[in-house]
């Protein structure tokens, strides 16, 4: 048994390698998840853009926190916390679109809802952050008495 012990550039590569992560949120209703696509940037901040009236986004513009899961099946899993921001410029908020829109080409055979968005109904939002693991998928067992996680320095 064993655990493996990944970089923190290991987890850059992964995270910018893959463009779909799914994440959860706390509304008046109660929890939600849901699948959005992402970028990154060299500082680990994470942007997303949603449809301006979704549930996610309605959320988020009333309690800021947020959890994420990005996997890879046969590869790596990786869990986050952290909080959401709003871009609200319009250089910012535009250059945030584009990030994501240009990540998404990246992904075979992905035909995302957010190329079908009209100019105004969408929000861009910013996540930084406060923990991260990382978690190894490439081999079936892990070591039972340590955490099979590592945690990545921020």
């Amino acid at each position: 048994m064993y655990v493996v012990k990944y970089t923190k550039e290991q987890v850059f590569g992964f995270l910018e390698a893959e463009a779909v992560m799914s994440i959860a949120v706390s509304s008046s209703d109660g929890p939600l998840s849901s699948v959005v696509l992402y970028a990154i940037d060299d500082d680990f901040r994470f942007t997303f853009v949603t449809h301006k009236s979704s549930r996610k986004a309605q959320a988020l513009l009333s309690d800021n926190r947020i959890s994420v899961s990005i996997w890879n099946q046969q590869q790596m899993l990786v869990q986050m916390s952290g909080t959401v921001k709003e871009m609200t410029e319009t250089d910012e908020r535009m250059k945030g679109f584009d990030a994501v829109v240009n990540t998404s080409t990246t992904v075979k055979d992905l035909w995302p809802p957010l190329l079908t968005i009209n100019a105004g109904e969408y929000i861009v939002f910013t996540i930084t952050p406060e923990w991260i693991r990382a978690l190894d998928l490439t081999e079936a067992k892990i070591a039972p008495h340590e955490s099979p996680f590592t945690e990545i320095p921020l």
